[in-house]
């Protein structure tokens, strides 16, 4: 995400395309996967 918009002089608009992915996938990921069971 920090790579999109930092090179967002040379990629112009598309960089937001990166960016909400990453946003996107903020928010799907904890409900993609199941929570983690401690050991032990």
């Amino acid at each position: 995400m920090l790579l999109a918009i930092w090179s967002r002089d040379w990629i112009g608009w598309w960089c937001l395309l990166p960016v909400a992915v990453v946003v996107v996938w903020l928010f799907v990921n904890p409900s993609a996967f199941p929570p983690v069971e401690p050991r032990g």
